[in-house]
């Protein structure tokens, strides 16, 4: 009688494979799910931050040709009022939403809206002596984390009233 070896796996080999084989199939899901998620939060954290540059840029625009600034607090958010001799311009923010509206002598009411997706506005003005003062505007971006305390960042950006062209 001849024997013969048979090729391939047996049942139970491929039994014992399956759990093993799961398991890396569900570590590697876990993992492209994380880093997606990862990703996205860091593309909507880059877009507010160009967001946060823009509006900062108009903001110091407008301050410094204000000759006077401010600052009033709502149930809703801050609300700040630059006065110049040309109109009057408005930037109301509430929750992550700012609108900048201008209204000048001669021509119509302008909005622009700016939409932030995780960080929050805020104003106040602080007097110097002499000076005119500051406008102050602040950004606060608050990440959630997976495990852990929640993180937390400021930022902060000052403009002098009207200062013309420098800061």
């Amino acid at each position: 009688m001849s024997r013969f070896r048979r090729r391939g796996f047996y049942i139970t080999q491929m039994l014992a494979m399956l759990p093993l084989i799961a398991a890396v199939f569900t570590l590697a899901l876990t993992l492209t799910t994380k880093s997606m998620r990862w990703q996205a939060r860091e593309q909507r954290l880059m877009s507010d931050e160009a967001t946060m540059r823009d509006l900062v840029r108009r903001i110091r625009s407008d301050v410094r040709t204000a000759d006077k600034a401010a600052v009033e607090s709502r149930e809703t958010g801050a609300e700040l009022q630059l006065v110049s001799k040309r109109g009057i311009i408005t930037y109301s923010a509430s929750g992550q939403r700012v609108v900048r509206t201008a209204q000048t002598d001669n021509t119509a009411e302008t909005r622009y809206v700016w939409t932030l997706e995780l960080a929050r506005v805020g104003f106040a003005i602080e007097h110097m002596d002499a000076a005119p003062g500051l406008v102050w505007t602040t950004f606060t971006t608050i990440s959630p984390v997976d495990h852990g305390p929640r993180l937390e960042r400021r930022l902060a950006a000052a403009a002098t009233i009207g200062c013309g062209g420098a800061s």
